[in-house]
Order: structure tokens, then C-alpha cells, then sequence
């Protein structure tokens, strides 16, 4: 019994940490620019946060509201978006846009 609690705790510190992406609050109705902006405001910084991650790496909270005020208007949001939140979502970014510095960077 030891060895297989010491296994699963093993293995769970030695996957890579995921973030899970933040669940939103319903859109706003009718979605106008302000009820969009407001709405992305109110998203949490959590949420802003992983929405405002880059290419680069970097997360700019200021890009998230951004994407997230634009998704609220009926934009596609970027592959991008969400990029740490699950393994399988990281990988196929990285498979499409391999020489982007977040996957050149994961190797």
C-alpha cells in the first residue's frame, strides 16, 4: 500500500503543473463595446491573465481584457489562448506554430 501511494504521489509532482483555464460569466446582452469591456473586466485576473498569454510567454493581463472584450463582440479568439491550462491543448498548439518562442522554449 506505501509503494503505491508513494507511486501516485510521485507521479503527480512529476508531471508538468497545469493551470486550469477559468471558467467565464455569461456574455453580456445586448454586446456592445462597453457591456464587452466591463464584462472582460469583471472576468477576474485569473481569467484575464490566461487569455493575455503570448507567443513570447509572457501573460499580459491588458492583452487578455483585449481578447476577451473582442470574444464577447463575436471574434475568434487565438490559438493562443489558454496555452498552460492542458497538456494536450499545449501540444497541439505547439505542433501547429513549433517555431513560436512558447514551444521552441517547452523543449
Amino acid at each position: 500500500m506505501r509503494y503505491a501511494l508513494a507511486a501516485v504521489i510521485l507521479a503527480a509532482f512529476s508531471a508538468p503543473a497545469m493551470a486550469n483555464m477559468p471558467m467565464l460569466t455569461p456574455l453580456p446582452s445586448p454586446a456592445t463595446a462597453e457591456a464587452c469591456q466591463r464584462w472582460a473586466a469583471a472576468q477576474g485576473e485569473e481569467a484575464r491573465e490566461m487569455w493575455g498569454v503570448m507567443e513570447s510567454g509572457k501573460y499580459l493581463p491588458e492583452v487578455g481584457a483585449l481578447r476577451l472584450s473582442l470574444m464577447c463582440l463575436g471574434d475568434k479568439p487565438p490559438a493562443i489562448v489558454g496555452f498552460g491550462s492542458s497538456a494536450g491543448g499545449d501540444a497541439a498548439y505547439c505542433k501547429a506554430n513549433p517555431r513560436t518562442p512558447i514551444c521552441r522554449d517547452r523543449r
